[in-house]
């Protein structure tokens, strides 16, 4: 009799699902999405990282001896480290000013420079003048004048505030250096000959990049659960009706929710903010009344959003299913465990569409680089123009609702 109820049971259960072409599709595409979403995002590293470089290597004159005679010729060994750069990794951009190039970098318009010096070859070749392997090293018979000089270093100047995309860089130089200097003279080192200096985010660690992008999933999972749930429930037990019928505004309700999940939003922002510093000691360099105010901003939008997916709900089962729709292409896309340099680039736009991509790259900027209203512009209009979109949406589906309510409630009478 147990086992004939509990497949009793669970053949109701079935035939509610089957009839459910929401739920049933939720279960057959959800694996896939979720798969090819991790599959897309885990694939790769960091590539066209862009990065200007500033060449200002002279070279040096060495003598080449060839079958008895002899001739000079300018050696650029700046020229042979640039064709070992990755192409995959840099989108490279030539520029002659370094201070040009540097203030994209604080701009946020480059990743990196690489500086070469006037007397980089210079210094190489001194280097293995004094190991005695300038021959070996340029692969000929060549005799060189050896003249001292200062500043030979290749200056690697990084904006830090990205881990991973400032991990790569480093890496890639590092290993394009390997290839062109430390092959042809093992005792010439990486660290010798490069200078690494951190526009932004010099002590920056990984917890740093990633706590903007977890503060603002933390406000979209609870923002959204919160709203579709709220909305779905007031709506099955008639009490957005009554609403409705009442002399309340629909705008009013909305605007209502709107305050209620604001102050949520702020409390929470705070709270992560306060055991993130206290417990972690992240970086905090900008200001933390803009930071908080870019997480309300946030918290509006996805408000309005809660409100559109709500209406596409019939009970609070379908509306909980909408929640890894919004959490996990956010989780994948936005860029807060790995950045969009490292996606294939046939998903990056759907990044540009997620409003967790803007908050999170804003709120890095204001935390690790100290940015303040004027650099995170673009960022703050995008998430200005998400919000009142989605909260204009909002405010016309309760009105839309309000009305089929009382053209019902004027029918009767």
């Amino acid at each position: 009799m147990g086992a004939r109820a509990i497949l009793a049971v669970a053949r109701n259960n079935f035939r509610q699902i089957s009839h459910d072409k929401r739920t049933l599709g939720m279960i057959v595409m959800m694996p896939i999405i979720f798969i090819l979403l991790f599959g897309f995002t885990f694939a790769g590293e960091p590539e066209n990282i862009r990065t200007i470089l500033v060449n200002a290597d002279q070279g040096a004159e060495v003598t080449f001896h060839i079958d008895g005679s002899s001739y000079t010729q300018t050696v650029t060994v700046s020229d042979l480290f640039i064709e070992n750069l990755d192409p995959k990794t840099f989108n490279l951009v030539y520029k002659d000013d370094l201070n040009v190039s540097l203030n994209e970098v604080k701009d946020g318009k480059a990743w990196a420079v690489i500086y070469f010096p006037p007397h980089f070859t210079q210094g190489i070749l001194n280097w293995a003048s004094v190991l005695g392997n300038v021959s070996e090293f340029l692969d000929a018979d060549v005799s060189f004048n050896a003249v001292p000089v200062e500043d030979s270093n290749i200056t690697l100047y990084v904006d830090g505030s990205n881990t991973q995309v400032a991990a790569k860089v480093i890496a890639e130089v590092g290993f394009a250096f390997t290839q062109t200097i430390e092959e042809r003279s093992p005792n010439i080192s990486f660290t010798s000959f490069i200078t690494k200096d951190f526009v932004y985010g010099e002590n920056v660690r990984f917890i740093d990049f990633f706590a903007p992008g977890i503060i603002g999933l933390v406000v979209t999972m609870i923002t959204v659960i919160l709203t579709i749930v709220s909305f779905v429930r007031e709506r099955t037990n008639g009490t957005l009706d009554r609403l409705f019928v009442s002399p309340i505004k629909p705008s009013d309700i909305v605007l209502g929710y709107t305050v209620t999940f604001s102050v949520i939003a702020l409390f929470q922002s705070v709270e992560l903010l306060l055991v993130a510093s206290l417990l972690f000691n992240i970086t905090f360099v900008g200001s933390i009344l803009l930071a908080l105010a870019l997480i309300v901003l946030y918290a509006i939008g996805i408000l309005g959003l809660g409100i559109l997916l709500s209406t596409l709900a019939k009970n609070e089962f379908q509306a909980i299913q909408f929640v890894p729709l919004v959490i996990v292409p956010s989780i994948m896309l936005a860029g807060i465990l790995w950045p969009i340099e490292s996606m294939p680039e046939v998903v990056r736009p759907i990044s540009s569409v997620i409003p967790l991509t803007y908050l999170a790259s804003s709120l890095r900027s204001v935390m690790i680089r100290g940015w303040g209203l004027g650099e995170i512009l673009p960022e703050l209009t995008i998430l200005i123009v998400f919000a009142v979109i989605l909260l204009g949406v909002g405010i016309l589906l309760v009105y839309k609702k309000a009305n089929r309510l009382g053209l019902r409630k004027r029918k009767k009478e």
